[in-house]
């Protein structure tokens, strides 16, 4: 009777350890410019990381005008799958645009995930914008930052005028999640500047986050729409410090097997 309940014990510890996991290469994608009337697409991958089938249960937008496309099959442990989402622009001219995806699956460890896209919609045969600035990107993918540490990136703006440009301020809605320097803060003419982006991983429980950077300089704003209007946006997820571990876990299994199929 006494290997009886140890034969069950032992099937429980193996059916509670026997689980399915959901981990995503990235959960946010910024399309940048856009012409109105296009379908731009992005793909979302995903990975098996447990030891059990995973499925997905529903993708759903949040919008009418984002269209996902995903895997009705089982995933096997070790294995991926892609989320296509399309978003159409129709009726979206000269505007930004946010949406999002929620993933639900069977994953004991992300039942649900919420996959974000960005951008601006621009007119059709609209003639390409000339600034005295060029921004080396106008997006930040931080991809995930775990909570409680800081993670910085950078771009360089670069002055193609004749005349030196002095960044003022920056504009943003979260003081407390970013923290932005300029080197240097007055731009000779044909010179840049380097900017750095640093968002603090601390300042609010796990989560995504989109932000958006406005920058604001000594030149009239009808002339810099390309950093005022627009700005740079930046997004990312930040995550529990065992979440991270294992997205690092995962990153570096999958980048083994890339090297190994070479």
């Amino acid at each position: 009777m006494k290997a009886f309940f140890i034969i069950i014990a032992m099937l429980v510890t193996v059916a509670v350890n026997a689980q399915p996991a959901i981990r995503f290469d990235r959960t946010s994608y910024n399309f940048g410019n856009v012409i109105e009337g296009s379908y731009p697409k992005t793909t979302f991958t995903f990975y098996n990381t447990g030891n059990e089938i995973l499925r997905l249960n529903d993708v759903r937008a949040g919008c009418g005008c984002t269209s996902p496309a995903w895997p009705r099959g089982d995933i096997a442990p070790g294995d991926s799958g892609k989320i296509d989402v399309v978003f159409n622009t129709n009726g979206y001219t000269n505007r930004d645009f946010a949406k999002s995806v929620s993933v639900t699956s069977n994953a004991k460890n992300e039942p649900q995930v919420t996959l974000f896209i960005s951008g601006h919609v621009v007119p059709k045969n609209a003639a390409p914008p000339q600034y005295p600035f060029v921004l080396s990107t106008n997006h930040i993918d931080y991809s995930v930052i775990q909570q409680g540490k800081t993670a910085s990136r950078t771009l360089v703006l670069k002055n193609n005028g004749d005349s030196t440009v002095k960044i003022n301020r920056f504009s943003f809605n979260c003081p407390n999640c970013l923290t932005i320097q300029a080197n240097p803060m007055t731009i000779a003419p044909k010179d840049s500047a380097v900017i750095t982006i640093t968002y603090n991983g601390a300042a609010h429980d796990p989560r995504n986050f989109i932000e958006t950077i406005r920058i604001f300089t000594n030149i009239p704003d009808k002339n810099a729409g390309i950093l005022v209007e627009k700005g740079v946006s930046v997004y990312g997820e930040v995550v529990t410090k065992e979440k991270y571990k294992e997205i690092q876990k995962a990153k570096k299994l999958a980048e083994k097997e890339q090297k190994s199929k070479k």
